[in-house]
């Protein structure tokens, strides 16, 4: 066997081994799920409060909110959020605040505004989480 031959030979299955791992990669991105990530820099105010439950629309497999955060975004945060709600309607999402999941599954809906209220299945959990964002 000549020297050139196992060069030729591994020339040959290098664009294989290339379009394998693209093949994987593409999918493990496929199985990630669509986020949403709500930073400390993008919250004025942040709160902790019991719940309402005149603004919580009555769903018998909902999980049993016991209390809010309220947020109000900064200008930019709410276009952004806007933004994604827009490009993946109906579509669930994970919302995470400072990177930490606070909902697994959100329904992405256009609209919106500054102003919001996300809801948790506890009052420690809500606190947690507001104070994690009002940290600047």
């Amino acid at each position: 066997m000549w020297p050139n031959e196992k060069r030729i030979a591994l020339t040959d299955v290098r664009p294989l081994i290339f379009l394998f791992f693209a093949t994987l990669m593409g999918c493990t991105a496929l199985n990630r799920p669509l986020v949403f990530n709500i930073r400390s820099v993008d919250v004025i105010t942040a709160s902790a409060e019991t719940l309402d439950r005149s603004r919580l629309s009555v769903n018998r497999d909902a999980p049993d909110f016991k209390a809010q955060i309220h947020l109000v975004f900064q200008e930019e945060a709410a276009r952004r959020f806007q933004r994604f709600n827009e490009a993946h309607p109906g579509e669930n999402f994970e919302l995470q605040v400072n990177g930490q999941v606070l909902l697994e599954a959100v329904s992405a809906q256009p609209g919106g505004g500054r102003e919001m209220w996300w809801y948790t299945t506890s009052m420690e959990a809500a606190q947690r989480f507001a104070a994690s964002l009002n940290k600047k």
